[in-house]
């Protein structure tokens, strides 16, 4: 998703939210231990590390477990990241040779969890898709500076 969907998704969402009093802003909380945020980035952390292993090709064509998962998971979260983590298994062992980021993501994000709240199957509210639109555009944002980095060096190296 492009960076000029993902801003206004979160901020709506966040105006909603800020509107009933909760305190939100736009920028990724890799503090808030809110479960349905904490599910929202799960799933974006799953969607680009799946992403992640396609081809070119593939990039426009296929569309990742995450996103064919997304409106079940915002239903019964607990027992549809079960299933989410077993297909996620071959793209995760193909991202460890990157240093397994997105598995150590994974792993941060569910430590944050409450036991009650990461088993619960009970449906998720609005600042699940706050978690996820945040997550993704965080990721989106430090892609584009690799990205930079690399043209800076190989500028350099000429």
């Amino acid at each position: 998703m492009a960076q000029t969907a993902l801003e206004p998704a979160c901020s709506i969402i966040a105006r909603r939210l800020n509107h009933t009093k909760e305190e939100y802003t736009v920028a990724l909380d890799e503090t808030k231990a809110d479960r349905s945020y904490l599910f929202g980035r799960l799933i974006a952390v799953a969607d680009q590390m799946e992403r992640a292993t396609f081809s070119r090709d593939e990039m426009g064509s296929r569309t990742t477990n995450a996103m064919r998962y997304m409106e079940i998971f915002s239903s019964r979260p607990a027992s549809t990241w079960m299933t989410l983590q077993k297909k996620l298994l071959p793209y995760q062992q193909k991202r460890e040779m990157y240093g397994g980021k997105e598995r150590k993501l994974i792993s941060m994000i569910g430590s944050m969890f409450n036991d009650e709240d990461f088993l619960s199957d009970r449906p998720l509210d609005g600042r699940f898709l706050l978690g996820y639109y945040c997550q993704q555009y965080a990721m989106e944002q430090e892609r584009e500076e690799n990205r930079k980095k690399k043209e800076m060096a190989t500028e350099e190296d000429v």
